[in-house]
């Protein structure tokens, strides 16, 4: 669906996961596949189904974003949909769902927990979403941060404000993957789906967000995200070197 124009203001990136990781903001941010995610439709709507693997490893299925081109923002709204399954972590590690940085020295993103009550935080170090509880579900999350204050949403209802945006840092992001220690641990967990991936360079504000829950809010069906059944590739090839 095409973006009504007050949400293309400040648009950095756009990955509507229509058959692959392209960026269709028009600046050219496409996503690297990693491993074997499945670009699907269902019910008449596209996105991606992402396969973990283990506890701390990089074969899970993700893909890689240009940290570089999101790196040094003032102020940032990060909005997306997830279909949160489990974590493949044996001991009950967060999935990470979205993420920029690094959890040292910094970092900025999204989490998936199977259990618990969903909350936003943000410090010097860590500006952090995370989904608990939510699963076998579409939720709409977003993030809103700048150098005064930060927030986290869920279907486009406010979990709180926080501390300004983190110093998030270590040259590495992705959707389905995050880093630790300076890029020497890493993980990719997530049993789910995500669609609709957008990065701004501004705040988003509440309207703007509600706008966005309720653009794909009604277009969610039932759809059976089992990771056996058949898939269907869009006309357009994946962008980016599938590993």
């Amino acid at each position: 669906m095409p973006l009504q124009a007050d949400l293309t203001q400040g648009l950095v990136a756009w990955y509507p996961f229509d058959g692959n990781a392209s960026d269709m903001s028009g600046n050219g941010l496409h996503g690297i596949i990693k491993n074997t995610p499945e670009f699907v439709t269902e019910g008449g709507k596209s996105f991606v189904k992402l396969q973990g693997y283990g506890n701390d490893s990089s074969t899970g299925d993700h893909i890689l974003l240009p940290y570089s081109s999101f790196s040094g923002m003032s102020e940032i709204t990060i909005s997306g949909w997830v279909y949160f399954i489990s974590s493949s972590d044996s001991r009950g590690h967060a999935a990470a769902i979205l993420s920029l940085g690094d959890h040292a020295p910094g970092i900025l993103g999204v989490w998936g927990f199977e259990d618990g009550s969903s909350g936003f935080a943000s410090s010097s170090s860590a500006t952090k979403l995370s989904i608990r509880g939510l699963r076998n579900e579409w939720v709409h999350f977003v993030i809103t941060a700048d150098q005064l204050t930060s927030s986290g949403y869920l279907n486009g209802s406010s979990l709180g404000t926080s501390s300004p945006l983190s110093n998030y840092s270590g040259g590495n992001a992705a959707i389905g993957r995050d880093w630790w220690s300076n890029g020497s641990g890493t993980s990719s967990r997530l049993n789910g789906s995500i669609d609709e991936i957008r990065i701004y360079n501004r705040v988003l504000s509440d309207d703007e967000i509600f706008t966005l829950y309720n653009q794909r809010e009604v277009n969610i069906g039932p759809f059976d995200l089992n990771f056996t059944e058949e898939l269907t590739i869009a006309e357009n090839q994946p962008v980016g070197t599938i590993v």
